[in-house]
């Protein structure tokens, strides 16, 4: 998206540090802590003071308290980069626009040190604002996984998602890594 990455820190530990101003960040964090607390708050208060004695008003108080949860592992997990153990980097760069091209992925941001794929979007697929970073380290790729909605919003409903892109992206790249040794080898 239009934020840039402090790829240094992002290596140091393992999370997808974006430069973002105060303000982004504070609306963001905002917005997410009032999604991941309406669900438990609304159905606890409307539902508990009409239907006391109903059960079902408790297992829907229960399951929003679950999805609640799930919304905040979501969250705190989102920026974090999984590891691939590849080549030499001019390799593994090589390796990896050859995988998103096998993907039929865009490259929107091309260095030395880091990638940004966007997986094609049409009007009946799920990868509208879905971003795939790649870092490339001494022999190792860190990959994440983003949806953004509008207004460069992290998306906590898409975490399965994203990480079925992720292992989308590392079986792809792992073969091609085999093949290239493989090759080399004979």
């Amino acid at each position: 998206m239009k934020y840039q990455i402090d790829i240094q820190r992002s290596k140091a530990t393992r999370r997808l540090k974006r430069k973002i101003s105060m303000v982004e960040l504070l609306s963001q964090y905002f917005l997410l802590t009032t999604w991941v607390l309406a669900f438990p708050t609304i159905l606890g208060s409307m539902y508990f003071n009409a239907f006391r004695a109903d059960p079902i008003v408790e297992v829907l108080f229960f399951l929003s308290v679950i999805l609640s949860c799930g919304m905040l592992y979501s969250i705190l997990t989102s920026n974090k980069l999984y590891l691939i153990h590849g080549l030499t980097a001019e390799q593994n760069h090589l390796l990896s626009e050859k995988v998103s091209k096998k993907l039929d992925w865009i490259n929107s941001r091309r260095s030395r040190i880091l990638n940004v794929f966007f997986p094609k979007w049409s009007r009946y697929s799920t990868h509208y604002g879905r971003e795939v970073t790649v870092i490339y380290d001494s022999k190792e790729v860190l990959i994440n996984s983003t949806t953004f909605l509008r207004y460069d919003l992290i998306s906590p409903f898409h975490w399965f998602a994203d990480r079925s892109v992720e292992k989308k992206f590392k079986t792809e790249f792992e073969k091609e890594v085999e093949k290239h040794r493989y090759a080399n080898k004979t």
